[in-house]
């Protein structure tokens, strides 16, 4: 008899074998648009960042993503819009200690972030068996904001096993967040089927997300037809290839 792993991976390879192959079912690039955000990642630019805020206004993203230092400055400009200011912590390389996290979450909230994302280390999977330290630094995380605030959890799939991808999500979700969200540093042959498995593993009310230099519609629909239903791009909105009918 199958075991649930067995079972997840396969459902997960299948949907990822027919988003790639576009047999899947995907929302309109139309609708994904709305909860797609941007990454700005060089806090050492002011100008650089100043231009994004007026990209991100122009091209109306739904969330800009920035380093902790940057939130005050970027909430303080889209104070008088709609756009959300995103908080990504400890990115790109993971390796703050849980107690400064916990700082960091507290400081962006404090300053103006709406969403925060938390950067995970993936080899901790590789640490310990119980993985007890990862439950309650995860869990540590939410219990330092309101219920409600949307909170997310990043990490790098490519080093995981299934198993410990399933065992990340379930983690997630005893924490209560928001979401998870898997980044592509590079390419990843098996991106697509990581995002299945978390989506096949995480109840409905997780968001699952993806993290990664996305240029092109095609690309967000197919990601979304794998199992994400959110998208931070890396792409500059004013380069990103849009379809030719697509209207601001």
């Amino acid at each position: 008899m199958a075991t649930d792993l067995q079972l997840l991976s396969k459902k997960a390879r299948r949907r990822a074998a027919l988003a790639e192959a576009g047999l899947e079912k995907s929302a309109s690039f139309d609708v994904l648009y709305s909860n797609m955000s941007y990454i700005f990642s060089d806090i050492l630019n002011e100008q650089q960042l100043s231009e994004t805020c007026d990209t991100c206004i122009q091209y109306e993203i739904n969330t800009l993503f920035v380093p902790l230092l940057a939130v005050p400055y970027v909430s303080k400009r889209f104070s008088k819009e709609k756009i959300k200011v995103g908080a990504i912590i400890d990115y790109p390389l993971a390796g703050l200690p849980p107690s400064l996290k916990q700082d960091a979450i507290l400081w962006a909230a404090k300053n103006g972030a709406d969403v925060i994302v938390v950067l995970i280390r993936s080899d901790v999977m590789h640490q310990n068996s119980d993985h007890n330290e990862l439950r309650q630094a995860l869990i540590s995380y939410r219990n330092v904001l309101p219920f409600d605030f949307p909170l997310y959890f990043a990490f790098n799939s490519y080093i995981l096993s299934e198993e410990e991808i399933i065992t990340f999500a379930r983690y997630s979700e005893i924490a209560r967040a928001s979401g998870i969200i898997c980044i592509k540093y590079t390419r990843q042959q098996h991106i697509l089927q990581n995002i299945a498995l978390l989506r096949s593993a995480s109840p409905d009310t997780m968001s699952v997300g993806f993290l990664g230099n996305s240029k092109s519609w095609q690309e967000i629909e197919t990601l979304n037809a794998a199992g994400a239903d959110m998208v931070i791009t890396c792409c500059q909105p004013d380069l990103f290839r849009y379809p030719s009918h697509f209207k601001f």
